[in-house]
């Protein structure tokens, strides 16, 4: 290879080290502007109040969903604001302050749309019972999660059911969290999915007070002994049957007590036995301590008489959905 064509190659290198030089010079320019755009857009700003001019930025708050609580209260909760940089909103930041806040919801998912709207979509628990804590009423979900106290006016919460007995957490009862320890938790969503199955209606009150001695009553009317914890999902179908044969031999106003605590043993005979309110001895004791200022209350126990076997209402376990009355 003459000189000239040497002198020729090391230009041409040259030439193309300077080439590619001069790219990534290019390339680094253009991701330095990028990325300083990028900061600028995602560097959490807040304009003037309701200022929604400015580019990328919350203009509109919106709540979807029926709840309790107003959409302003909502708003102001989620700590989005209007003119807020929408890359500063975060999603899961905002649904923990709402669950947080509003004991009711079960349920919220936070989303930024069109580059300008932050759209909220909430559900809420539904109140399925109450218990006695801190001398009121406390409405719990299905879950038994605290949703809200009222104070006691009447003997018995309205419109919902009675859950007495339940062990409270060892933090207490706080709204928003749950209402009563695992064990009663455990069997109180037992008991509450199996009368959702069987479509036992009308169950006023769960007695949770003995665990060896489970009660439900229905109606206000009849209680229902279920015993221990063991087969509470059969024991309420049989419940569930053996109602509507009691209303059929005795009438709409039948009371009394239904006992179906021996399907919680193997090793009795399993049977419904059902005695009237006419056969029981009848004694008063409280149902809980009074709220300050309150007049005791009270509720009326009762036990099978001796005398009163033979007059009992039995169902065995094989005929217990097609029974008959052997008073």
């Amino acid at each position: 290879m003459t000189n000239r064509e040497i002198k020729r190659s090391e230009a041409a290198a040259l030439a193309t080290k300077r080439f590619y030089l001069l790219i990534v010079m290019l390339v680094l320019i253009l991701l330095f502007v990028v990325g300083a755009i990028v900061l600028w857009i995602v560097t959490p700003r807040q304009a003037e109040p309701g200022d929604t001019n400015a580019p990328f930025v919350v203009k509109t708050i919106t709540v979807e969903g029926s709840t309790k609580y107003s959409e302003d209260a909502v708003i102001a909760a989620s700590g989005v604001v209007l003119g807020e940089s929408l890359f500063s909103v975060k999603g899961r930041e905002v649904e923990s302050r709402l669950l947080e806040a509003f004991p009711y919801f079960q349920t919220v998912d936070a989303q930024t749309l069109h580059m300008s709207e932050v759209h909220i979509v909430v559900t809420e628990e539904t109140a399925v019972g109450a218990v006695f804590a801190d001398d009121a009423w406390v409405l719990i979900s299905e879950d038994a999660k605290a949703l809200e106290k009222q104070a006691i006016k009447t003997n018995k919460p309205k419109r919902v059911m009675y859950v007495k007995g339940a062990d409270a957490p060892e933090e207490g009862v706080q709204l928003g969290q749950t209402a009563m320890d695992t064990y009663c938790q455990t069997i109180f969503k037992t008991i509450l999915t199996a009368i959702r199955r069987y479509d036992l209606q009308n169950v006023t009150e769960i007695d949770l007070s003995d665990k060896n001695d489970l009660c439900l009553t229905w109606n206000d009317r009849v209680l229902v002994r279920l015993g221990t914890a063991a087969n509470l999902d059969y024991e309420i179908a049989v419940v569930a049957e053996t109602i509507p044969e009691l209303i059929t031999s005795r009438g709409a106003q039948v009371s009394g007590v239904l006992n179906v605590a021996s399907y919680s043993y193997d090793d009795l005979e399993n049977q419904a036995v059902f005695t009237p309110s006419s056969l029981l001895p009848q004694s008063t004791t409280p149902t809980r301590r009074p709220a300050p200022g309150e007049t005791a209350l009270t509720t009326t126990t009762t036990a099978p008489s001796e005398e009163s076997n033979d007059e009992q209402e039995n169902w065995e376990e094989d005929d217990w959905s097609d029974s008959e009355d052997e008073e």
